[in-house]
């Protein structure tokens, strides 16, 4: 019998080799060997990219380059790298001798392949710790009178810990506490307003129950009055664009942040390359301010200046979120892509909900903005549990 193993990733190809009795020395060199990876270069110069191409196929990968770039009459060109991790590592070798911008091309791939395969450490938030070697589910509530899902609570407190309870209870890891609706077409709420529905909540819950707690809001004002008053972390939807203060806040309280990818405008030539360059830009202005990277999330912004389309391909290209190294939030739970791709109004959408849920685990995603936590957590614990099956179906 012949067949087409579906492995992966490294691990899958590990316990593949293993099953048929290889030793672990040749483990370790066919490892690398078994996957096939496509890297894209938005530019190069030309002189950069025939020598690139060259250096591919004579460790038996290749490059594709714009067809104007054989006979230099275009400066510049996109380029496709494909190839084993085996023969990357070796071309990051080679390109440590080339000039035309190669060495630093070189030490770049190297980055990337370092992110996209590295476990982001876990991150402290107040006495928490974050652990990302299990998926996390950061359960919603929503303190506004206008939530676009419906479960807005409001000024009843009593019922807002009541429903921090039962989530708890669900198997919430985290809890994301907001008093501004983001729904399209909302209205702005003050930020006294906002402080006003979400600061009473955030004392109770902190009071009564040991989880980690989510101010959901770009404003800085609050965020630095809920983390003060027994918040954890922030949420930060328009990813410090709004604010700029927002980052002395975190500082001075060295709270984690969650950086959102957001714009007001659904227009995009390239949209996950745009996305990871926000990220990267984002990355280096946190860094510029002398706080650590390694405290912040980041989250690709489902629902959020996107169009039902852009949302569905974040959806399949979630994965090359990971050469970014750092943990990612996913929160795609009733959101209104669901009905244009699969129909169902909000009261409707849980199945298209936890669809995304495991689509965004199988990327690599590390935590998880819900509305139904009960379910998320059974979705996740089973997705988890077939993705660490151990052997190759050996008894």
């Amino acid at each position: 019998m012949i067949r087409i193993l579906n492995l992966k990733n490294q691990n899958d190809i590990r316990e593949a080799l293993k099953g048929i009795g290889v030793d672990e020395v040749g483990i370790n060199i066919m490892t690398p060997k078994s996957q096939y990876y496509v890297l894209k270069i938005d530019s190069l110069n030309i002189p950069a990219a025939n020598i690139l191409k060259q250096e591919m196929l004579a460790i038996d990968g290749d490059a594709a380059l714009h067809q104007k770039a054989c006979d230099f009459s275009i400066p510049e060109t996109p380029c496709l790298l494909m190839g084993t991790y085996r023969q990357f590592q070796k071309l990051i070798k080679k390109l440590q001798i080339q000039p035309f911008g190669l060495k630093k091309i070189g030490k770049e791939i190297q980055n990337v392949f370092q992110g996209f395969f590295s476990l982001p450490p876990s991150i402290q938030a107040g006495p928490y710790s974050l652990d990302f070697s299990k998926p996390l589910i950061m359960g919603i509530l929503n303190v506004t009178p206008d939530s676009f899902s419906g479960d807005g609570i409001a000024d009843n407190i009593e019922f807002a810990v009541k429903k921090a309870e039962q989530m708890i209870q669900e198997g919430a890891d985290i809890l994301d506490i907001g008093g501004e609706s983001t729904r399209p077409g909302a209205v702005e709420v003050p930020a006294d307003e906002e402080l006003r529905r979400v600061l009473p909540v955030v004392k109770e819950i902190s009071k009564n129950f040991s989880i980690p707690l989510s101010i959901d809001t770009y404003k800085a004002e609050v965020a630095r009055a809920a983390l003060e008053n027994g918040a954890h972390l922030v949420n930060d939807i328009w990813g410090l664009s709004k604010n700029p203060e927002m980052l002395k806040v975190i500082q001075q309280h060295q709270a984690p942040i969650i950086l959102m990818h957001n714009q007001k405008e659904p227009v995009y030539q390239d949209l996950i390359g745009e996305m990871i360059q926000y990220f990267r830009n984002k990355l280096t202005v946190v860094e510029d301010s002398g706080y650590s990277i390694q405290k912040v999330i980041l989250d690709p912004g489902i629902g959020f200046g996107k169009k039902p389309e852009h949302n569905l391909f974040v959806l399949k290209h979630l994965e090359e979120f990971k050469i970014l190294g750092r943990p990612l939030v996913l929160g795609a739970s009733r959101k209104s892509f669901i009905q244009y791709a699969a129909g169902g109004k909000v009261s409707e959408r849980l199945s298209g909900s936890l669809t995304s849920i495991i689509l965004g685990y199988q990327s690599g995603v590390h935590i998880f903005r819900v509305h139904d936590v009960k379910e998320s957590r059974q979705a996740l614990d089973l997705a988890k549990a077939v993705q660490e099956v151990n052997g190759y179906g050996q008894n």
